[in-house]
């Protein structure tokens, strides 16, 4: 579900570029194709904003996982 809204929102914002403010809400738009392809540099605000997001990710699914109901 969350993979669809994210994807959602991305392509909102090519068809409206004046809600470009959220760009951030969605992973789609963290970096651009065309920049990757072309290997030049990508937003150092982005590439910082992915690291931040998928630390903290990682971390809350390692401390969901030690409250888990089963006991294996």
């Amino acid at each position: 579900m969350i993979l669809v809204a994210t994807y959602l929102l991305g392509s909102l914002i090519d068809m409206f570029p004046e809600i470009s403010f959220l760009k951030g809400l969605t992973p789609f738009k963290y970096f651009n194709t065309v920049d990757v392809l072309n290997q030049t540099s990508p937003d150092p605000l982005m590439v910082v904003l992915t690291v931040v997001l998928a630390s903290l990710l990682c971390i809350l699914t390692f401390k969901g996982y030690e409250k888990r109901d089963m006991n294996i």
